[in-house]
């Protein structure tokens, strides 16, 4: 077989074996591991080398950075199973981590009367939910909306028509640096005039919004995010991966049935592995469930396990295969 010219073989595709950590998260191959960079490769596998990550990929790399220093406060120690159960139905919001404080320091010294339009909203209850926020998108957390609202409109064009500044080359007080691409860029650049007009802007356009769609400011997050199921509103954890939360949900993009549902994209087969001497340990989970026939009864199981943060052991060894109660043989025969 001749081979085409411009085909890439194996020795040219980035690779990495290490014995601390590899990962990815959704950005291409450049920081598999920060301390071994992948550099040098044709822009046809990727076009991150020494720019900007995705908040998701820096959170995913932080969680590793967090769990060898011993402070991530979850259970145990070292990387695991359990450990990788726990830190993706950790729910953190990797955007909220680095820029709310300064959104807070500008709720604490501006004015709460923010003038939008020809409107004045007042901001002052929209502050204090984010200040009570834990900084989570698990179900039960009041303010996840509040500020994955704010921030889609701060990180993206300003609202249409509303004559605010767009601050895109300013936002950040420490830019990008390569040298330092998981910590950078941070921060809300406070000594913007135009960061701190943008970003109040938008946070009277966000209660406005939440205000039009008949969503309190106080509402739990399983009950602005969810799946209907037959008729069962089913809260759903996680959200936008853009935003920087590792548990990534996508849901439809315009309000319906009071929240942000159906859910369309995001985390979906999900499975945590590890090798024991006896063989694989799997645990895993279905978030979508397992057949889309309403009269089904595996219509919605897994998504209400995922859910409530639960998952299924796979079997992996025959005995725990055929020890199934649902377990049906069948032997094929040739036919004369």
């Amino acid at each position: 077989m001749r081979r085409s010219p411009g085909v890439f073989g194996a020795a040219n595709l980035p690779g990495l074996m290490r014995r601390d950590f590899v990962q990815n998260s959704n950005d291409s191959y450049w920081l598999a591991n920060p301390a071994e960079r992948l550099e040098g490769f044709s822009s046809i596998i990727g076009t991150d080398e020494n720019r900007a990550q995705g908040f998701r990929t820096r959170l995913g790399l932080r969680q590793i950075q967090d769990r060898d220093a011993g402070v991530d406060a979850l259970p145990g120690a070292g990387f695991d199973r359990r450990w990788l159960q726990d830190v993706l139905f950790g729910n953190r919001h990797y955007s909220a981590e680095i820029m709310l404080p300064g959104a807070l320091r500008l709720c604490a010294s501006t004015p709460p009367d923010v003038v939008i339009g020809e409107q004045t909203v007042n901001v002052a209850n929209a502050c204090q939910v984010l200040r009570d926020w834990d900084g989570r998108n698990d179900v039960a957390s009041v303010g996840a909306h509040v500020w994955g609202e704010l921030w889609r409109r701060v990180s993206g064009a300003p609202t249409a028509g509303s004559g605010l500044p767009s601050v895109t080359n300013v936002l950040y007080a420490v830019p990008f640096d390569p040298a330092d691409p998981v910590n950078t860029p941070r921060e809300l650049n406070l000594a913007s005039a135009e960061v701190a007009t943008r970003v109040m802007g938008e946070l009277a356009y966000t209660v406005k919004f939440f205000a039009d769609a008949g969503i309190a400011l106080t509402a739990r997050w399983g009950d602005v995010q969810f799946e209907v199921r037959n008729g069962e509103r089913i809260p759903i954890h996680g959200g936008s991966g853009t935003s920087g939360v590792y548990n990534a949900i996508t849901t439809a993009p315009r309000v319906q049935d009071g929240g942000f549902t159906p859910v369309v994209a995001g985390s979906s087969y999900i499975q945590a592995v590890t090798f024991r001497r006896r063989g694989p340990e799997a645990h895993a989970i279905v978030t979508y469930s397992q057949s889309s026939d309403p009269a089904n009864p595996h219509f919605a199981d897994m998504t209400g396990l995922y859910s409530r943060e639960r998952w299924i052991t796979l079997p992996y060894n025959q005995g725990d295969i055929s020890s199934d109660p649902n377990f049906v043989s069948f032997r094929l025969r040739e036919r004369n």
